[in-house]
């Protein structure tokens, strides 16, 4: 009797923890996905923030070194 108590408990708490080791595998799966795509969408919005910042030009008189027309 107590061997098979013994082969039953071994059984249920291998399976419990292969369970529970291929749940946090999953979330770790999960949570490294969403950190990636959070970050690559942050990536897209700074270089769309960056390309409208230079984009937008300058008036003459806030341009270093140039002078404005001669009067």
């Amino acid at each position: 009797m107590a061997p098979s108590r013994f082969l039953w408990f071994t059984f249920g708490f291998a399976s419990t923890y292969f369970v529970v080791l291929k749940n946090l595998r999953r979330k770790c799966h999960a949570l490294a996905y969403h950190m990636e795509r959070d970050f690559r969408i942050l990536e897209d919005r700074l270089s769309k923030f960056e390309e409208s910042s230079f984009s937008v030009p300058l008036p003459i008189d806030q341009v270093e070194g140039v002078s404005g027309p001669a009067k």
